[in-house]
């Protein structure tokens, strides 16, 4: 039921950051009038629809986890009085993530809503607290990623070699191998992509693409930032490389428990979610508007580098620290030069590729909700307190029996009661998880650092 909470207030908090949403219902009479309302406050709609909707619902969950957390501290097992708050009310906890939401938007929209920047503050200073909150979940994301894949090849692994027959066993190694090849194989085609895509400067702008040296090092054009991207694909790619030769070789403490069957599954998902950080981290970079033809230049002063320019200048852009940028100094050939560049750049530059970018982020969203959902439900399971001997995704493999329990009626609901005289995993680490997973939501969906750049609202 949290589960189905946090994927609810997600999907939520999706509807609030689209543009489309918007587009269909800005014309109904209902939210015109809302709109339109003198009672609304100064910020409503624009701020409904953007970054601070966003922030209010992930708040309001982060709220929610967080008491929960407090309540369920030192929970021995389910017979507990506070172990009922955990287990059930799931109406009135719905309700009261809800009432939580209209407070906060209350008080900012109504309370606040003639000191805008109170709110701005506010929203920043929980930007940077979803910001660390999120990189933190993003650490324990990747230790639940590593033990979901060492689960999964450890249970296909004995599956293989507990086999009844040896036409068994041969399809478990070969169903193995084919689907560490497959993963490994689409892993190494998306680095092949990143290169293509993203290892030149955002703007191509390089000495060898354009005869410009001289005018690079006459106006001493810095471009060598332009290159982060192609040391870090490099860099991430070689990683792989060691983390799967090193995972076929039956070496070190555990050897005796280590093969190449059981190395290679695993390291192959690995790779393929060292490949997913790689290219979200690279596909954020050059995630800017720009005029492709340059025809609307304009001179550029102190400008926040993800504001509406061309994939150059944002490459060149210097920090007002540094002194202001303006375009005007360069000469005008070198202008034009650089105008006519298009590729390789940003994937949103074209209705095709937003359609692309719209996809990866559902994925993202997606991916995030299946790792903290996995996270909080095998919490017992990462600290070593049971295994799975059954294999993982397959239901013709019979031969493990999973002991039944009979259900009892509590509270109207029909449970299980494998946690009577110990719980099976830590009921406020549970929350604990979900509050990084709810922060981690909310500044994917708002972009991280630059939120207002990632929001399509209609109303900006």
């Amino acid at each position: 039921m949290y589960s189905i909470l946090l994927i609810l207030f997600t999907v939520l908090a999706t509807v609030l950051s689209s543009s489309k949403v918007v587009e269909l219902v800005k014309n109904e009479p209902f939210f015109e009038k809302f709109c339109d309302s003198e009672t609304t406050g100064q910020i409503t709609c624009e701020q409904i629809f953007s970054t601070t909707g966003v922030y209010i619902i992930f708040l309001s969950l982060g709220m929610f986890f967080f008491t929960l957390m407090l309540l369920t501290i030192g929970i021995k097992n389910s017979s507990q009085a506070r172990a009922s708050i955990h287990n059930g009310f799931w109406f009135w906890k719905l309700v009261v993530v809800t009432g939580i939401i209209v407070g906060m938007g209350y008080v900012m929209f109504y309370h606040f809503e003639d000191k805008k920047d109170a709110v701005d503050m506010f929203l920043e200073v929980w930007m940077w607290i979803g910001v660390a909150t999120g990189s933190l979940f993003i650490l324990w994301q990747m230790i639940v990623f590593v033990n979901f894949a060492s689960q999964w090849s450890e249970s296909w692994e004995q599956a293989a070699t507990k086999a009844s027959s040896t036409c068994w066993k041969v399809s478990w190694y070969s169903l193995i191998w084919l689907l560490s090849g497959l993963i490994l194989a689409v892993t190494a085609f998306c680095f092949y992509l990143m290169g293509v895509i993203f290892v030149d400067t955002p703007s191509g702008a390089t000495e060898a693409k354009l005869d410009i040296s001289e005018s690079i090092q006459e106006w001493q054009i810095d471009i060598s930032n332009c290159e982060i991207n192609k040391w870090f694909i490099i860099a991430s790619g070689i990683a792989c490389v060691f983390l799967l030769l090193i995972s076929l070789l039956p070496c070190g403490s555990r050897a005796p428990r280590r093969n190449s069957t059981r190395g290679v599954l695993q390291s192959a998902l690995i790779i393929g979610y060292i490949m997913y950080l790689t290219f979200s981290s690279v596909y954020s970079q050059a995630a800017v508007k720009f005029d492709p033809k340059n025809q609307n230049r304009q001179i550029l002063t102190t400008v926040s580098p993800n504001e509406n320019k061309t994939c150059y200048e944002r490459c060149m852009y210097i920090p007002p620290i540094f002194g202001p940028f303006n375009i005007s100094n360069f000469p005008a050939a070198f202008q034009e030069t650089i105008a006519e560049i298009n590729a390789p750049c940003n994937l949103q530059n074209q209705s095709g590729q937003n359609q692309l970018a719209m996809i990866f982020n559902y994925f993202v969203i997606a991916l995030t909700l299946f790792l903290a959902i996995y996270a909080a439900m095998n919490s017992s399971q990462i600290t070593g307190e049971t295994k799975i001997e059954a294999p993982m995704f397959c239901f013709c493999y019979g031969e493990t029996e999973i002991p039944k329990m009979q259900k009892m009626r509590l509270d109207g609901q029909k449970i299980i009661p494998d946690d009577r005289k110990r719980v099976t995993y830590s009921y406020w680490a549970f929350h604990l998880i979900f509050i990084g997973a709810s922060m981690f939501l909310m500044m994917t969906i708002t972009n991280w650092f630059v939120p207002q750049n990632n929001l399509e609202s209609v109303f900006a």
